[in-house]
């Protein structure tokens, strides 16, 4: 079996192991448990056990109550109660950050784990009794009796089954048509999840035929989870697999390891589901189970939806006899009951029952002490599920240029709010505690997020603001195994590693980096690195190995002659520095302009017109010089020169370079800008760019929208400058590639209609005015005569007086004929009670009164002299007479 950490001979030359063992179950050795007799009587263990921590040799104390305290603790509580609590935070912390992910799901580091933990390739203890993990200090666990059979049968999991061609031969007949495509999208992209789900979903139905080859969707399966080794939702498809074809061994093994990387409540528990299957029977099954419980809860107790786990335990424990696992209930239900979960309340009446019916005097009092600790747990479980709500739980941990950017960084930020709500400690738990929690919330976040650099950079802060240094080292290596090629990651650990007064591991990074991605960017910090910890030796000697470097640029020169003369404030050296450059980028524009610029912070004039002159002159006719150094010459000359060099200037850059030939106006109002201050107005320097698009452009290189010094000004104004023109060329491009309709030749749309021309606003009028190239429209046809009746009624008679000229209304124009005859066929019932007699007579509200309490009475005639119509008629006759 795996012998003890102390008496491990060959801990690099064996890979963890800590699930595998089921076939050697019976020969292995026994070691220290906790065991029951057979009256139900438990013998609890007795003092702590010291654990050498892997990587650190720090001892952590545990015994078989540590991982049943109280998180937190509870006010009044017992000091025994107390260092519980304070130890069973200490083990949860340590497993938190010792859930380790990696790309390549075969490395696992471990941080703080209790128990005997090795480095990769070390051996580590075998679970005889099939529960797949070591159960980090809750007991040594059995131990197999020959440790090289177990390494064999690693070996043998690991070991590809069948070559390469008959891997591809079996696809080749086996795959179905959208398999095929699916695969070849991961192949060009394997971060392709939706070409995965396809493939993954197919593969599965494919398997569960017995007939279906075993390798193939191992394969496909090896090769998902080496790039999300963090997705508990494929593990679990994975695991029903082998469990399906009986291939038990292997199901132990995927259980090893998946379960510390994937805080995924579905993958715990049945994986808990499976341990209790696997120890049915047998002496030390009982203990075994309990084991596998007390484990899952020190990884996933902070989880809201750890209802399930805690359930299932303390089921458990009640189908068992024995007074002292009442004890242990008891102790259960009180931890439970202060996590702020999911249905604590149904947990809480469970507990109340449960203490009355052993003791209802002792119920009382312990109901009381705890209820405190119940409602801050309802009251934190209510804030929290409004905040867990907004987040997808099955996200893929893919990097941000992967696509669908916008909705993982709202992801993000809620993961950051949720970050930030358990920082502010809401159930006022120890310190311990809250690390724990923090720890497995980081932990959490970082199951979709572990390819964004973010993530990682907010934990490994989080851990040594802590003051957990070993642990912030363990963060970042899990980070570079995610994102190898982020330099941020790496900068950071080498900065931390400085910090730590670790030189040589700093050192170690930045070598890794030149290695492996070596840049200007890294030799840049490589050199400064060196500066900060060897002096100015060191950094010459860095800078001596950058410029021999074929990914050397101007910008390492620029760097290490301006380090030199800020550091010795020796200009000759500087100067050497520039002028070795200067053979090599004589033509590039930033180089030239930061030499001058330094010139020119020595007062050294004369030098900045000879450097200018001399790179100049080395102009060729079929590559003229860039039109940045030109500008920068033009303002060197504008600033410190007189009047007639800056024309004459002027005039050979236009002549010298097609992108410099700008109107005198122009340069007159460059020459004559100072910051943000302007000869002219914004509305007249738009007049004096609107020639057209492409000339207004290249007067804009000369035209600075904010006064700078040298570099920084000219690399403002042409980014700006180049940007739009960058634009302007997309949008011939795009002209190019679509059809365009040629507005030359289009004329303007008059829609017609016959015997009418319609107006402005779609009425028809007579004698519309048509548009050259448009055919005439049909004139209107005469309007019809109006007669007008002379034996008509006078209201009628001064009605058409009242009516305006038909000339003032421009609009449609009615068939008066055929309004008339459509009023006259329209069958308008008279109002029932109306009279000829009542007609015209403004009704009061006694008569409104009186009509609805006698329907059929009368109306009172009609006033001789009515003042109302009186002066409604002489209003028309004044409005005829108009």
């Amino acid at each position: 079996g795996v012998e003890k950490a102390g008496e491990e001979e060959k801990a690099g030359e064996e890979e963890k192991a800590g699930g595998s063992g089921m076939d050697v179950e019976k020969e292995g050795k026994e070691g220290p448990e906790e065991s029951e007799a057979a009256d139900g009587s438990e013998k609890e263990a007795s003092g702590a056990e010291e654990a050498t921590q892997s990587g650190e040799g720090m001892e952590v104390e545990q015994n078989s109550e540590a991982t049943e305290a109280d998180e937190g603790g509870g006010a009044g509580e017992n000091k025994g109660e107390e260092r519980e609590e304070q130890k069973g935070a200490e083990g949860e912390t340590s497993a938190g950050t010792g859930a380790e992910t990696e790309a390549n799901g075969t490395k696992e580091h471990g941080v703080k784990e209790e128990g005997a933990r090795d480095a990769e390739g070390g051996e580590t203890k075998e679970d005889e009794s099939g529960a797949g993990m070591d159960m980090d200090g809750q007991g040594e666990g059995p131990q197999l009796s020959d440790a090289e059979k177990a390494a064999a049968m690693r070996a043998k999991l690991e070991r590809p089954e069948v070559d390469k061609e008959t891997l591809r031969r079996e696809r080749e007949r086996r795959w179905t048509e959208s398999m095929k495509e699916s695969e070849r999208h991961v192949n060009e992209n394997r971060f392709d999840t939706g070409a995965w789900d396809v493939l993954l979903s197919d593969m599965r139905r494919l398997a569960g035929s017995s007939a279906f080859p075993a390798f193939l969707y191992r394969d496909v399966f090896e090769r998902f989870l080496a790039i999300f080794p963090t997705s508990g939702r494929h593990w679990r498809m994975y695991i029903s697999l082998e469990a399906e074809r009986k291939h038990f061994d292997r199901v132990e093994y995927h259980y090893h390891r998946s379960v510390t990387r994937c805080y995924n409540m579905d993958l715990w528990v049945s994986y808990l589901e499976y341990v209790k299957l696997a120890n049915s029977d047998g002496d030390d099954a009982v203990s075994k189970i309990i084991e596998a419980f007390d484990f899952a809860l020190r990884y996933m107790a902070p989880d809201r939806e750890s209802t399930r786990i805690w359930t299932k335990y303390i089921a458990y424990l009640k189908s068992l006899p024995g007074t002292l696992t009442m004890t242990r209930l008891r102790k259960l239900y009180q931890r439970a009951i202060g996590q702020p979960i999911e249905n604590v309340d149904i947990l809480w009446r469970e507990w109340e029952e449960f203490e009355q019916n052993l003791d209802p005097t002792l119920a009382k009092g312990l109901i009381q002490r705890h209820l405190p600790k119940y409602r801050a747990a309802v009251t934190v479980h209510r804030e929290r599920k409004a905040l867990y709500d907004t987040i997808e739980r099955d996200l893929l941990p893919v990097p941000p240029d992967a696509g669908n950017n916008a909705r993982l960084i709202q992801q993000l930020i809620a993961w950051k709010r949720i970050i930030e709500y358990e920082t502010s400690n809401p159930l006022r738990l120890d310190p311990l505690p809250l690390r724990a929690r923090l720890i497995f919330t980081y932990n959490q976040c970082l199951l979709s997020f572990a390819r964004y650099p973010e993530p990682w950079l907010m934990f490994a802060e989080y851990l040594r603001n802590e003051g957990q240094f070993d642990d912030v080292v363990l963060v970042y290596e899990r980070a570079i195994t995610f994102i190898p090629d982020s330099l941020l990651l790496q900068f950071a650990l080498a900065d931390f590693y400085e910090q730590s007064n670790n030189i040589s591991k700093a050192k170690e990074v930045f070598q890794r980096l030149l290695k492996e991605h070596e840049s200007a960017l890294v030799h840049i910090h490589y050199m400064n690195f060196c500066r900060r910890t060897s002096g100015i030796s060191g950094f010459r000697s860095a800078f001596s190995q950058a410029r021999r470097s074929s990914h050397c640029t101007h910008d390492v020169f620029i760097f290490s002659a301006l380090t030199e003369f800020r550091l010795n404030k020796d200009a000759k050296i500087a100067r050497r520095i520039f002028e070795f450059g200067l053979k090599q980028y004589s033509r590039n524009a930033e180089y030239v302009i930061a030499y001058a610029e330094f010139l020119k912070s020595l007062n050294d004039e004369q030098n900045v017109r000879v450097l200018f002159e001399r790179i100049l002159s080395n102009a060729d006719e079929d590559e003229p010089m860039p039109a940045d150094i030109w500008n920068a010459y033009l303002r060197f000359e504008r600033d410190s020169g007189d009047l007639a060099s800056l024309t004459r200037i002027e005039q050979r850059a236009a002549q010298a370079n097609s992108e410099n030939k700008a109107n005198s106006v122009l340069s007159l109002v460059h020459r004559y800008t100072y910051g943000q201050m302007w000869p002219c107005t914004p509305s007249e320097m738009q007049s004096l760019c609107a020639t057209d698009v492409e000339t207004s452009l290249d007067q804009l290189k000369l035209l600075d929208t904010k006064r700078g010094s040298g570099r920084s000004r000219s690399h403002r104004s042409n980014a700006a400058a180049k940007m739009l023109s960058s634009r302007s060329q997309h949008t011939q491009e795009l002209a190019k590639q679509f059809p365009r309709p040629d507005l030359s030749t289009m004329v303007r749309y008059v829609p017609e209609v016959v015997g009418y021309a319609l107006g402005p606003m779609g009425v028809p009028i007579p004698n519309f005015p048509t548009v050259k190239d448009v055919p005439k429209v049909m004139p209107l046809p005469p309007p019809p005569a109006v007669t007008i009746f002379t034996d008509a009624a006078p209201s009628i008679m001064r009605l058409f007086a009242a009516l305006p000229l038909p000339s003032a209304f421009p609009g449609p124009r009615a068939d008066v004929d055929k309004l008339i005859a459509a009023l006259a066929a329209l069958d308008i019932a008279a109002p029932s009670g109306a009279s000829e007699e009542g007609v015209g007579r403004k009704r009061g509200k006694q008569d409104e009164e009186d009509d609805s309490e006698k329907p059929g009475a009368k109306r009172a005639k009609a006033p001789s002299r009515d003042v109302y119509r009186d002066r409604q008629a002489a209003k028309l006759s004044r409005t005829s007479l108009l």
